[in-house]
């Protein structure tokens, strides 16, 4: 995680391979997935890592951070409905 925070921008998860060279693309990719599932990373589309868990937080997840408005919170719950962090 720290050298991922330690990156200039946003790292591409292929920009990884140059930052952990002591791994194999293969755990690289195990490690990402793993993080983006525990909420710990978030990936968009294109690759890019574009949100990181702050460790200072209490560990928080992005949904738990963010400022969200009370409509999309109902619409959340709608598709989400085992999740009472949403209020």
């Amino acid at each position: 995680m720290q050298a991922i925070r330690n990156f200039d921008g946003y790292p591409k998860l292929r920009d990884l391979r140059k930052v952990l060279p002591s791994l194999t693309p293969v755990q690289i990719n195990v490690i990402a997935h793993y993080l983006k599932r525990s909420g710990a990373i978030v990936i968009d589309t294109d690759g890019y890592i574009t949100w990181m868990r702050n460790e200072g937080l209490g560990q928080l997840t992005l949904g738990e951070v963010a400022d969200m408005s009370s409509d999309l919170k109902k619409l959340l719950k709608k598709h989400i409905p085992n999740r009472e962090d949403l209020t």
